[in-house]
Formats: C-alpha cells, structure tokens, sequence
C-alpha cells in the first residue's frame, strides 16, 4: 500500500511531527483526518504536538485502544508506545482487509491456498 508523501527511514524520529501517523491512518481510515487543522510544515515544538493529537484523535476515531499512551508519546518518540499505536493501527487495517471472518474461516482459507505436497 503506497501512501502519497510518506516514506520512513525512520519510524521513531520521523513520526514525531505526527504527519506519517495522520497519512496512514487517513489511508486505512478514509476521512479519520479533516487535512485544514494538521501543521504541514512544523516549525516548532507546538506544531508537532497539535499534529500528534490530531493524530491521536484520528486513531480513537478508528477505533485504537489507546490505554496508557497518547500524543505526548508521538513528540517524545517513545518507541514502545509508537509500535504500540502503529499495531492496532495495522490490526484495524488488517480486519477490514479480512472482514468478519473467523478463525475456523481463516484456518480453511489457508488450507485451501497453502499446498503441503
């Protein structure tokens, strides 16, 4: 899945100003993130932090369980709370992808495709 603007050599430095988290989740979300509040071009320490929260709000409105991390984790860079946010971002991701198929579903999908021979 490309994303227009959006390539990371980086995850934890890059993602401070909030714009990488915003772009994905508007890409597995359509319409999570209203593009006239986020800072495109942070110029200070506020800027990355109103961008955060944006993000922040952005993945609540998907559905993220956001329990013990928030947009102060995103400015500061804390890498278990990034991954943290950035899993259950790829999980929703993920369901929609596969619906509301269950494990017994998923298990006959697989060994259908999968040939052991």
């Amino acid at each position: 899945m490309q994303i227009e603007n959006c390539f990371v050599e980086n995850l934890f430095e890059e993602i401070r100003d909030g714009l990488v988290i915003l772009r994905v989740c508007d890409r597995v979300w359509p319409g999570s993130v209203d593009w006239s509040k986020p800072k495109l071009a942070c110029k200070n320490i506020f800027d990355r932090s109103h961008n955060a929260q944006l993000a922040e709000e952005a993945m609540r409105t998907m559905g993220v369980k956001m329990v013990g991390v928030g947009a102060q984790d995103i400015t500061d860079g804390h890498k278990k709370n990034i991954l943290a946010m950035i899993w259950q971002v790829m999980r929703i991701h993920y369901l929609k992808i596969i619906g509301s198929k269950t494990d017994k579903d998923l298990l006959a999908w697989v060994n259908s495709v999968v040939n052991l021979d």
